[in-house]
């Protein structure tokens, strides 16, 4: 089983995301609507049926007040509890939503009734592994388009269901939440599921880092860490970019250990970025004895351009397809890529061995050389769970075996 973080994210030891419980709302103020990043729209709707979207804001908090536009003309606005209820097109296909104001957009595909039919609660996709402290997806039939309507509970404990369709929710581990497996179970308007496991689990990158620790973040999903650990002050600090750079990480990370050899270092890195950049850094870091932490969040992806290009639409999105951005197949081992340059590491494969070899990792740069740590990731988003991608062979269309 491989250890899977959202987007590529690695979180706080167990940290519960609280803000999004009803009780925690009321208590604080609400989010202003002009904080609005993210929305949250079923990736499947159904024609003609209800169902529920929810917008949050930077700090991943329900955000009221905030206009959604879809492709089609249809304007709303998330009530009181940051969600909104609508109605889904008549007509099959593809439709996006946004945030009035920002860019980017989401889709979703509008299922006919009879796809989507069921007399009965039908669960036909959850993942294997999902993140104590981020929400996660369900797919399946007879699920209540009102997100208040559908009752998901996690090893007993009830989860909070942020947006929904008859086809697909959007769900929030309990707070409360245990790492390990957990039996899981879905249920509307007197229609229940059968009982799934999933293995839920959190990392512990912040509760291992110095307070002086300089922190080079070269992701893309993987950003989904950073309001979760702390910077500024005499905290740790942050070195990043402006948007559409990658592949710049594990030089800058070098160059920042140079300037302040006293503070530790770690470096950040997307597997898409690795490729990017190619592990020529990692010789330098050997060389010149940088005692650096190379982090590679090793989603077998370009996860977030995959979600963008098929937020378009289009034949990858409907066919399940993706042409370009699954990097797998066969899968790259970064752990020998930087052996090859001198550098040490590991692959983390397994939720329970992340901290003993974030251990390992400080005793080797205590000594004075780099480590490098390969941690499997979680794809997520649209067609996250596939892994097609174009089958060619140079070698079978050769006239001549040379």
């Amino acid at each position: 089983m491989s250890l899977h973080c959202r987007g590529s994210a690695i979180f706080l030891t167990f940290l519960a995301v609280f803000f999004f419980a009803r009780e925690a709302t009321a208590q604080q103020p609400a989010p202003a609507a002009s904080g609005a990043r993210i929305l949250l729209l079923p990736r499947r709707i159904v024609s003609g049926e209800r169902a529920t979207l929810a917008v949050l804001d930077v700090n991943g908090r329900l955000t009221p007040g905030v206009t959604v536009n879809f492709s089609n003309g249809d304007r709303l606005t998330t009530d009181v509890t940051g969600r909104a209820l609508f109605v889904a097109p008549l007509n099959p296909g593809v439709i996006f939503g946004s945030i009035a104001g920002r860019t980017g957009r989401v889709a979703t595909a509008i299922l006919s009734a009879s796809e989507a039919a069921s007399a009965s609660i039908e669960v036909s996709s959850t993942p294997r592994v999902a993140s104590l402290t981020d929400r996660f997806e369900i797919f399946g039939k007879s699920f209540c388009g009102d997100a208040d309507a559908n009752q998901v509970t996690i090893a007993g404990q009830p989860a909070i269901v942020l947006a929904s369709s008859p086809a697909a929710l959007v769900v929030l581990p309990p707070s409360e939440l245990q790492p390990g497996s957990a039996a899981v179970e879905v249920s509307c308007a007197k229609r229940h599921s059968s009982e799934f496991s999933a293995t839920f689990v959190g990392l512990e990158l912040e509760a291992a880092l110095a307070p002086d620790t300089c922190y080079v973040c070269d992701v893309d999903s993987g950003k989904a860490m950073d309001p979760l650990m702390s910077f500024g002050g005499a905290d740790k600090t942050y070195f990043s970019t402006g948007p559409n750079i990658l592949g710049w990480g594990m030089a800058a990370a070098f160059g920042v250990k140079v300037a302040r050899p006293d503070q530790p270092v770690v470096s950040v890195v997307g597997d898409g970025s690795f490729c990017f950049s190619g592990p020529q850094p990692l010789w330098s870091q050997a060389r010149y004895r940088v005692p650096v932490m190379n982090i590679v969040l090793n989603n077998r992806s370009y996860n977030n351009e995959r979600n963008r290009i098929w937020a378009f639409g289009g034949r990858q999105f409907k066919t399940g397809r993706d042409m370009t951005c699954y990097i797998g197949s066969p899968d790259v081992d970064y752990v020998k890529a930087a052996g090859a340059f001198g550098v040490e590491g590991e692959a983390v494969k397994e939720p329970g061995a992340l901290k003993a070899a974030i251990g390992r990792a400080q005793r080797v740069i205590a000594d004075g050389r780099p480590y490098l740590l390969d941690i499997h990731t979680q794809r997520d988003g649209i067609g996250a769970a596939s892994t097609w991608h174009p089958v060619y062979s140079v070698a079978d269309i050769r006239t001549r075996r040379v």
